[in-house]
């Protein structure tokens, strides 16, 4: 759970700004076009997924604009009850440090609990390396873009889905809503399955309508040749 961001030469925001006050549940971000939303969610990305010493195109294109700086960026999240900040610089002299749980860890120690901590595989890269975090952190204009899994992420999210699945189908609600969609199937559809009553008087009445469509068309064709020889 994510409480705040911190950056600084990042982008346009060359000046320390924090965004504060984030919590459990949904935390809406509005502000105009242009006033880096989608800087904050691309240093997000950065600080938990990308090395401290990476030189990458991802970390070049934080640098503040000018071109010139040290991108620095910290969090303060909470993973399983435990308060953590996690803080990095690219370029310049870079640092990572990863401080909670009572400890202090710094450089490539701070970066090995960070993957355990979120679940990021050391040494992988892309989708290997994003992991189920590939579908919950999606840039501007992404939002309709299928997420590329890795098959261990792939694996996971199936087992999710099967298992709530399996348990709004197998519970009582679940039987009620059941109830209620073959009541509504009962009204529409004999024992077999077959149209009745209102519902196949409808059909019924759309393919006589069809028909009779098709006869003016082709009467309309034959007078239209006739006006023509």
């Amino acid at each position: 759970i994510l409480t705040g961001l911190e950056v600084e030469q990042v982008r346009r925001f060359g000046d320390p700004a924090r965004l504060a006050g984030l919590g459990p549940g949904l935390n809406l971000l509005a502000a105009p076009n242009e006033s880096g939303k989608s800087t904050l969610l691309a240093a997000l990305r950065a600080v938990f997924l990308l090395p401290h010493g990476s030189k990458s195109r991802p970390i070049a294109e934080l640098l503040p604009y000018g071109g010139r700086g040290a991108p620095r960026i910290a969090v303060d999240f909470l993973c399983d009850g435990t308060a953590w900040r996690l803080e990095k610089r690219f370029f310049g002299r870079p640092f990572a440090e990863l401080v909670g749980d009572g400890v202090t860890l710094r450089g490539d120690e701070a970066e090995s609990r960070l993957h355990a901590l979120i679940g990021v595989e050391a040494g992988k890269r892309g989708a290997e390396a994003l992991g189920l975090l590939n579908a919950l952190w999606v840039g501007q204009g992404q939002s309709l873009v299928q997420p590329d899994f890795s098959d261990p992420a792939r694996s996971t999210l199936r087992a999710c889905l099967e298992a709530d699945l399996g348990a709004m189908t197998g519970g009582e609600a679940a039987q009620k809503i059941l109830a209620r969609v073959q009541a509504d199937l009962s009204v529409l559809l004999d024992g077999r399955g077959n149209p009745k009553g209102r519902y196949r008087a409808a059909i019924e009445g759309e393919q006589a309508a069809a028909a009779e469509l098709a006869r003016l068309d082709s009467r309309r064709q034959v007078l239209e040749d006739d006006l023509e020889a």
